[in-house]
């Protein structure tokens, strides 16, 4: 899988929220299909090295979120009740193993 690469995305806010997870950060934005996704950074800022994985926000409110791992592991929203704080954590921990 191709690392990920912020100069690929369309970044639209960059910050902590009550949903981001400890010693993270997160930005949301558009990739490069069209999709929004919040991504998640180890650290106090965006960076490349830092890229935890993404949340897919569907397009329908109704739909499913999906969250990503660096290296395409997926869990979808179902897991958690659309949750998505349970999800960006869920990342934040997968950074641990």
């Amino acid at each position: 899988m191709a690392a990920f690469r912020l100069a690929d995305v369309g970044v639209r806010w960059s910050g902590v929220d009550d949903s981001t997870p400890p010693g993270c950060c997160l930005a949301h934005g558009v990739d490069k299909l069209g999709n929004h996704r919040l991504w998640l950074f180890d650290g106090a800022e965006p960076s490349d090295k830092g890229f935890l994985g993404s949340v897919l926000l569907p397009a329908d409110p109704a739909g499913v979120s999906v969250a990503y791992g660096p290296t395409g592991v997926y869990v979808r929203s179902s897991a958690w009740g659309h949750d998505t704080a349970a999800m960006l954590k869920w990342l934040a921990d997968s950074k641990e193993t």
